[in-house]
């Protein structure tokens, strides 16, 4: 486990109703030194970069609540 506890992007406001394109459910299913995010602004959890500046810390889940979050919720 790295140091860095942050390194993701802020998190908005943004509902996403359909649910959330995932990708990687934590940093282990990354390479290249990428860290899991959870990209609320793009409706999106996937493998990107560390932003030294992102506050963030990586998005980091068992597989069955990460698929919670790629489904559209219930009504």
């Amino acid at each position: 486990k790295s140091d860095t506890s942050t390194g993701c992007p802020r998190l908005t406001l943004v509902g996403c109703t359909k649910g959330y394109d995932v990708s990687c459910c934590d940093s282990k299913e990354c390479s290249n030194g990428e860290i899991c995010c959870f990209v609320n602004s793009k409706c999106e959890i996937k493998c990107m970069k560390p932003d030294e500046n992102g506050p963030e810390s990586p998005f980091s889940k068992d597989k069955e609540t990460c698929m919670a979050y790629a489904k559209p919720p219930k009504k």
